[in-house]
């Protein structure tokens, strides 16, 4: 469903049709768009979202942490790291940033080299050991997912980035527009626990990661 026919949707199960007032179109973008951003946050490794970016970060001599921000599109969770050099390139193992704290507590102080580990610290990527001239240039492709595209009013037309997703998006945004509405918390409770199921069965559908984790256990 494209933008315009969700707000529609979720105005006239809500009883309010063509509401240029409380449930406007403005307001019920705003709770498809936390709708976005819940749904993702309960699929760390959405398939739809995931993006590979094989030249993300270009290294540089004696530096160790890398910017996120700049990459395109925008990183919401990382995945997995690679150091890329040809037939070199290696996956780079993750470590918990406290553990790589207590193991690394000055990565300047130590080895330098060609990376093989990796944490991420806020918004950025720390690796070690710490490149030198000879890995400058070289690049830390990242595997992340990526932030899903906000609904705006203006762009009427949008879908959403994510598959199958749109039950789910009604679902929140007329528990939350009944809550708006006032008066309301029996019917607000009822999607948003109809919410929760179809969450529940799409994040087992859409999440590589919780996927990933349940086939190393059947294997195990």
């Amino acid at each position: 469903m494209i933008l315009s026919e969700l707000i529609t949707e979720v105005q006239a199960l809500t009883g309010r049709e063509d509401d240029t007032v409380l449930i406007n179109q403005a307001r019920v973008t705003r709770f498809l768009n936390e709708a976005q951003n819940d749904i993702v946050r309960n699929c760390l490794g959405h398939l739809d979202l995931e993006t590979k970016n094989a030249t993300a970060i270009a290294m540089i001599a004696d530096t160790y942490s890398y910017d996120l921000t700049s990459l395109s599109p925008t990183v919401l969770y990382p995945l997995r790291a690679f150091y890329m050099d040809g037939s070199a390139s290696q996956v780079l193992e993750y470590i918990d940033t406290e553990v790589f704290d207590n193991v690394h507590p000055s990565p300047d102080d130590e080895a330098d080299g060609i990376p093989v580990e990796w944490t991420r610290r806020a918004a950025t990527v720390e690796v070690y050991p710490v490149p030198t001239a000879a890995e400058a240039a070289k690049y830390i492709r990242m595997d992340y997912t990526k932030k899903p595209t906000a609904f705006a009013v203006a762009s009427l037309t949008a879908e959403c980035d994510m598959s199958d997703a749109d039950q789910g998006l009604l679902y929140y945004a007329i528990s939350e527009a009944f809550i708006a509405i006032g008066n309301k918390d029996q019917e607000s409770a009822s999607f948003k626990q109809k919410y929760l199921s179809w969450l529940e069965d799409y994040r087992q559908q859409k999440d590589g990661l919780y996927m990933a984790e349940c086939q190393s256990i059947l294997r195990s």
